[in-house]
């Protein structure tokens, strides 16, 4: 097992040290924090808007928010095993693993590619899809008069926004420190279990684990948040941790309201 950093390979002129570098590391930190605050801004103009319905509106918009925020972590646990880490995405994930893998590979012990780390990644480009859905679905469920597929649009951009969030911190800027040590650090201090998810990530994902050919040499925890959970299902021998029944049963049950809440919203 090694770690990524101990494989990269160190070149005069590398993208560390070039103007285009700098500037995207300007903004990569900027960029978050902006967002933020034009977030916040939102939220406080127009944030009365989201429950504005009747009691059952609410209740609705509530209960979609809570359930999305927790199931996306399975939702982000799945796609980063079975999608970011095949050959149809890795060369786009890849980026976040130090490398641009070619198109159509897989990720692989010996890559052979070169050490990269830029400030602003390929990866990048998930984030802005999920944010962009999230953004679509509450936009959809923001206008008058109330209905069920709208309460329920609602209901899950806001959840996976306020997950996206919450992996964006724990992720992003703890974990990988994209807002530099000294902001990741009072957040290590100021909640110990996030600390302990950001490091699982850090030293079991990122590190390069020679197994057979048709394993992902870098593995588990694909998750964050329950990370430290998947590493112990790991050590149990259950290469992944399978969402609990009752939760795939009430997920499942939810997104089929909404289906057919959309259906009869064009009869």
């Amino acid at each position: 097992i090694q770690t990524e950093a101990k494989r990269r390979i160190l070149v005069k002129g590398s993208d560390r040290s070039t103007v285009v570098h700098r500037i995207s590391k300007l903004v990569s930190k900027a960029f978050p924090v902006g967002g933020a605050l034009i977030i916040a801004k939102w939220a406080f103009l127009n944030g009365d808007s989201i429950f504005q319905g009747s009691n059952f509106s609410n209740f609705v918009r509530i209960g979609y928010t809570i359930l999305f925020t927790f199931v996306m972590e399975y939702v982000s646990r799945y796609s980063h095993c079975f999608l970011w880490h095949s050959r149809a995405l890795w060369w786009i994930h890849g980026s976040h693993h130090h490398q641009y893998p070619a198109i159509g590979t897989k990720p692989v012990y010996d890559h052979g590619n070169q050490y990269v780390s830029p400030a602003i990644e390929l990866n990048d480009a998930f984030a802005v899809f999920f944010a962009t859905l999230a953004t679509g679905a509450m936009w959809a469920g923001s206008g008058n008069p109330s209905t069920l597929a709208k309460d329920c649009a609602t209901g899950i951009g806001l959840g996976v926004t306020l997950y996206g969030f919450s992996y964006f911190i724990g992720h992003d800027i703890v974990a990988h420190e994209r807002l530099g040590a000294g902001v990741a650090n009072f957040f290590r201090k100021a909640f110990p279990y996030l600390d302990e998810c950001a490091s699982v990530h850090f030293q079991y994902h990122h590190k390069l684990s020679k197994r057979s050919d048709d394993h992902d040499p870098y593995g588990p925890p694909y998750g964050f948040w329950l990370g430290p959970y998947e590493v112990e299902c790991l050590k149990r021998g259950e290469e992944y941790a399978q969402m609990p029944l009752a939760v795939k049963i009430v997920m499942w049950t939810s997104l089929g309201i909404f289906f057919a809440a959309i259906i009869q919203s064009f009869q």
